[in-house]
């Protein structure tokens, strides 16, 4: 069926906010609803959440708010009778939801044609094991692992692979995480929770693979077979700690270019074997010493990772991907004037980094563990973007909630030696703090490489942090400190930290010396090509590329990431304000730092800065 042929589509949103599930399904939901409807498609969409943007404002032909059920998308089928369901856009609960719809014949009873994958993807990802196995035989690297029924087979298997193991649910009827048990008791308690949320009360156990790095590679697939990388990132933390608990970067940090191509090819390999359409997050493992990798996960459904990839390379991915969906090609697919004719087929190149950090909710839930491991704590997360890692890493920090805690020259740790390396080997939330009282020890990089299992690299940019900040404070206004701390991520603020002053002497001096920010644009090709994104980050450096309007401005303060309390109702909020303010001839931007706000839908604000 090619897109001629779609007249309807259906579209199931991801339901209420959660742990792990944010804004970035509906902030898809939004823009490839906005881009089939573009096309001559109607979209009927259907969720439970009265939240969503994407039911607002005409992002879609008709609305359901009805339970997110198979018996309710069975009678919302029979009476729409749409030609084509989109089954990436919920999550998980989506996918075990098309299962059912599958199971019950009600797809093929009312001619509804499953779009972007087939019945066998929907098994493997509901079902890991099976797709553990279908990797196998496309060759590609996977974990020892089995899918076990009772306490007694998991044993077996532990007895075979040995602790530590890691324990998920088969079929989960949430968004479960994965366990890692160190011992039987542990095991036994993965068990008994990953039975009671799996919807075939089985789990799988696999040996584990912590302290590995953990790469994540986000690619898109037309029908014809055409195939690119939008992005590759990298993990802060080691296998071991879950992605959405460790500060991620793209594009990758210390990976060689050899190890990036194999990563790249393999995640095309497996989007091409699954005959996945639209896009697709593969995570990888790589045993640092021996450079040997294990393919961890395959996501086709959009999730963090993608919203991030979009974010640090301002590719038009949903927009794109709206369009893959329905049968257009690659070399197809037609963009608004203001990017370039052929950018859906050009593989983005960033000349900036981007930094992911999440925001954990300790400071409401003060009296749960702070621990960090396989199972999810963060509740959402900010970007820095810069031209270093330094700057990216120091302005993402700024918007988390210890957003002063990269300047500890002066603020030593009252922890002793052996509290100290107990928290360096069992990290916890707000490490950075941890890892940078170690180095103002005197500990050794390669000693903390070790202890930690972060790669060198990432301490070596840490210490570069402690002797800017070092420099500044021993030299106070002095110009060439200060344009140095700023360009590498310091504020007004941190140097007036540094030399016992007023910020607005500090600031008053950095005009005086024309140190100031200039804007650089977000955009997928590194200044090759002309684009004009709308998105733009603020660093230190001579060239200014944004430009201010000529129209009536307003701007507009996001809410930053996603905590307790707030979650996606200030978003929704947000996202209202900026559609009736360009509704009233206004030109909105937008400032904001969360990379799965809906309200950063590059349609909704005039200008967005981060």
């Amino acid at each position: 069926m090619n897109n001629q042929a779609l007249q309807k589509v259906l579209i199931i949103g991801a339901g209420h906010n959660d742990i792990g599930r944010e804004g970035q399904h509906d902030a898809a939901v939004t823009q490839i609803g906005a881009a089939i409807r573009r096309l001559g498609i109607a979209v009927v969409l259907v969720d439970n959440n009265a939240y969503s943007v994407a039911a607002e404002n005409r992002f879609a032909d008709k609305v359901y708010l009805e339970p997110l059920t198979v018996a309710a998308l069975s009678k919302i089928i029979e009476t729409e009778q749409p030609d084509g369901l989109i089954p990436s856009l919920g999550g998980v609960q989506t996918v075990t939801l098309i299962q059912g719809l599958i199971r019950n014949n009600v797809l093929k009873n009312n001619h509804v044609k499953l779009l972007q994958w087939d019945q066998d993807v929907v098994d493997m990802i509901v079902n890991p094991a099976l797709m553990s196995n279908r990797l196998k035989d496309m060759g590609e690297p996977v974990i020892a692992s089995q899918v076990v029924a009772s306490t007694t087979e998991a044993m077996a298997v532990v007895r075979h692979v040995g602790f530590p193991v890691i324990v998920k649910s088969v079929a989960p009827r949430i968004e479960a995480s994965r366990q890692l048990c160190e011992d039987e008791d542990e095991l036994q308690r993965a068990l008994a929770m990953g039975f009671k949320v799996s919807g075939t009360k089985q789990c799988i156990v696999e040996q584990s693979i912590v302290g590995y790095k953990e790469l994540e590679f986000v690619a898109v697939r037309d029908q014809k077979d055409t195939a690119l990388l939008v992005s590759g990132m990298e993990n802060f933390d080691p296998v071991g700690i879950h992605s959405a608990d460790s500060i991620v970067f793209a594009p990758t940090q210390t990976i060689t270019d050899q190890e990036y191509q194999q990563f790249r090819s393999a995640t095309l390999k497996i989007m091409r074997k699954l005959h996945l359409t639209g896009s697709c997050h593969v995570q990888f493992a790589l045993d640092p010493t021996t450079q040997n990798y294990y393919v961890i996960k395959v996501t086709p459904y959009f999730d963090r990772t993608m919203a991030l990839a979009a974010r640090a390379t301002e590719y038009p991915l949903a927009q794109v991907v709206g369009n893959l969906m329905v049968g257009i090609s690659l070399a197809e697919v037609k963009l608004p004037g203001a990017y370039r004719k052929q950018t859906a087929l050009i593989e983005p190149v960033l000349d900036h980094i981007v930094c992911r950090i999440p925001v954990w909710p300790f400071n409401v839930l003060k009296k749960v563990s702070h621990q960090l491991d396989t199972v999810t704590e963060s509740t959402g997360s900010v970007i820095g973007i810069g031209r270093s890692t330094e700057e990216a890493l120091l302005k993402g920090l700024r918007s988390t909630d210890e957003s002063r805690y990269h300047v500890i020259a002066n603020r030593p740790q009252n922890y002793s030696e052996g509290e100290l390396i107990q928290r360096l080997i069992h990290p916890q939330a707000g490490r950075m703090l941890i890892l940078l009282e170690a180095l103002n020890r005197g500990y050794q990089i390669d000693e903390l490489a070790e202890l930690t299992k972060i790669d060198a690299f990432y301490f070596y940019k840490l210490s570069h942090i402690l002797e800017i900040e070092r420099a500044l404070r021993e030299r106070p206004f002095d110009v060439h400190a200060l344009g140095r701390a700023k360009y590498f991520g310091f504020t007004d603020e941190d140097a007036a930290a540094a030399w016992q002053t007023d910020v607005a002497k500090v600031r008053n001096f950095a005009l005086e010396n024309e140190i100031q920010p200039t804007f650089k644009e977000v955009e997928p090709t590194a200044g090759e090509f002309t684009e004009q994104t709308s998105t733009y980050y603020s660093t230190y450096e001579f060239d200014n590329e944004s430009q201010p309007s000529t129209g009536r401005r307003v701007v507009v303060i996001g809410t930053g990431a996603n905590r307790i309390g707030t979650n996606h109702g200030n978003d929704y909020l947000v996202s209202q304000l900026l559609f009736y303010l360009k509704k009233a001839d206004y030109e909105p931007v937008l400032i904001n730092a969360n990379p799965n706000s809906v309200a950063m839908t590059p349609r909704l604000a005039k200008k967005t800065l981060r």
